[in-house]
């Protein structure tokens, strides 16, 4: 895989999550999930098509790997956005959101730019260093929508579930599903926890 390319797909997932946020920030919800879904079948069609056509930007920014799904992630985000924001309140969702948006794209940056540091006690191509840089930047952005505690919970349940392998049948489950729903399903029962001490 091309690092340069590597970056960039980043950059525009780092976009991407940010968009989505500020959407979910500033549309009523139920109008906002109907605009996912139409993003969602959009994306769809595009990938359908790109398999007759081969549409050049996505050859360029698409993985290796992932010559015959180039837009396997952004469907992927667009599904565990979609999930967050119907099962979850919207401050939980935002900042599971954000978990994945910053985290994700920083734990492979900083495993890139800090190749020296590298252990990689979960997958080969994770590095502990670039999970844990993952994690505080993560924290940092969750913060802004959620308290610190569930922003702590959620950036490290989230970024403990990128670093690990889980398997939907014979292959991994895309970290763009993945991330945010363990990082909300943690802040989620953590304010459950809080709740029921109070009570």
């Amino acid at each position: 895989m091309n690092d340069n390319k590597e970056i960039l797909r980043k950059l525009i997932h780092i976009l991407f999550g940010l968009l989505i946020v500020a959407g979910l920030q500033t549309i009523e919800q139920s109008i906002f999930i109907r605009l996912l879904l139409v993003l969602f079948l959009f994306t769809v069609f595009i990938t359908v098509v790109n398999l007759r056509y081969k549409i050049k930007i996505l050859e360029k920014v698409g993985k290796d790997s992932e010559k015959k799904f180039p837009l396997k992630g952004a469907i992927f985000f667009l599904v565990g956005a979609a999930i967050v924001i119907l099962l979850f309140p919207r401050d939980v969702a935002m900042a599971s959101i954000l978990v994945l948006t910053f985290g994700d794209s920083v734990s492979y940056l900083a495993g890139f730019f800090g190749a020296k540091y590298k252990i990689n006690p979960f997958r080969k191509w994770k590095s502990l260093f670039g999970t844990f840089c993952g994690m505080v930047v993560a924290f940092l952005f969750a913060i802004i929508v959620i308290d610190p505690l569930s922003a702590a919970v959620g950036a490290f349940f989230g970024m403990v579930a990128e670093a690990i392998s889980i398997k939907l049948g014979e292959t991994d489950a895309d970290d763009n599903l993945v991330v945010p729903l363990a990082a909300a399903t943690a802040m989620y029962f953590l304010n459950k926890i809080n709740w029921a001490v109070f009570i």
